[in-house]
């Protein structure tokens, strides 16, 4: 008995091998552990239907940058987390530092998960009143952050840049060197790239403002139905405009546009205001459905973001609901989850 194989005979069981492959599908994205796509993530190209599944998309896994296929803003307890692995989420975006400290029970339940979190420098700087100047106890401030927590395991990297800043006369100021001064002094102290810089756009004009190639490594969209004239004119109009002003941007050579994670709006219920996180604002309700969802997430999807995101899957100020305790908003971020499995991303 030969024990050895020719050369013709391995050629043939590669093409066997191959063929294999070809009539399978390809990987199943439905039976890829979404935990399997945390850090410096995974995205969806190349959709091929699969037979076997029912018309369910298959995808090719490529390692562009991005945090991930699907993550959250702010979870504020163990439950939140175990809430967002179930729905595939692989990231969240955290408000509250304290989450990467070696005795927090939300650090240690997305460790449990295998899941990042993303520190937000934002909400720790203030500006000098009617500027785009970062105060210098505040810059101090964000190195203090940076030093303190960047070596956490559960540690996925920095979110710098949330709503925009106005000046004195209520007009935009530009944000643009504050930006790159906060990534600059990120990288000084944290050089791992793949500890992600992430920022983020509510509205085009805020991109014409403020946003410049080299200020993140990573930019999210979040406009918001409630705030910007309904769900079809985010997903017909301010979308595709944000997706067109990052692509117009002047580049250097031999660069790429920034990945971009769309974000989705998966609060809903009785709004709060922002000064009293207890007083309900009587004049406004949320009403948004699941098919709301699934046209905005088409809007992302064609613009070819990298994932999407919740916000949120916890409490924040004007967020009273959670995702645990308002199965409504659950709904929606199941919905989400759904649509992925169901639609390529990119």
């Amino acid at each position: 008995m030969r024990h050895l194989l020719d050369n013709s005979e391995i050629y043939i069981i590669v093409i066997i091998l191959t063929f294999a492959v070809y009539l399978t599908g390809g990987i199943n994205f439905s039976r890829v552990n979404p935990q399997d796509l945390s850090g410096a993530a995974l995205a969806m190209v190349a959709p091929t239907p699969n037979p076997n599944t029912n018309g369910l998309q298959i995808f090719s896994l490529t390692a562009l940058k991005g945090p991930g296929i699907h993550g959250a803003f702010i979870a504020s307890s163990v439950s939140d987390v175990d809430l967002a692995a179930q729905n595939g989420m692989s990231y969240i975006i955290s408000y509250d530092p304290s989450v990467f400290a070696a005795g927090s029970s939300v650090g240690q339940a997305l460790l449990a998960h295998n899941m990042k979190a993303y520190m937000t420098l934002f909400s720790a700087i203030s500006y000098q009143p009617g500027t785009c100047v970062i105060t210098s106890g505040d810059l101090q401030n964000a190195k203090n952050l940076i030093t303190n927590n960047y070596q956490s395991p559960i540690f996925g990297g920095y979110w710098i840049k949330d709503d925009d800043v106005r000046d004195s006369a209520g007009n935009y100021c530009d944000m643009k060197p504050a930006l790159q001064q906060l990534h600059d002094l990120i990288r000084s102290i944290d050089p791992d790239p793949s500890h992600l810089i992430l920022a983020g756009y509510g509205e085009p004009v805020g991109l014409q403002h403020n946003y410049t190639y080299g200020i993140a490594d990573v930019i999210f969209f979040y406009p918001y139905p409630h705030y910007d004239g309904g769900t079809a004119n985010v997903a017909n109009t301010l979308i595709p405009q944000m997706a067109q002003l990052v692509q117009q941007d002047q580049l250097p050579t031999g660069k790429t546009p920034p990945p971009i994670v769309g974000v989705y709006q998966a609060f809903e219920g009785q709004r709060y205001s922002f000064s009293d996180c207890h007083t309900p604002i009587a004049d406004v309700v949320e009403q948004l459905q699941p098919s709301d969802i699934d046209a905005v997430l088409q809007a992302y999807q064609q613009i070819h973001v990298t994932g999407v995101a919740a916000f949120s899957m916890g409490p924040a100020c004007d967020v009273h609901q959670t995702a645990g305790n308002d199965p409504a908003m659950l709904s929606l971020v199941q919905e989400a989850w759904s649509w992925i499995q169901k639609n390529q991303l990119q």
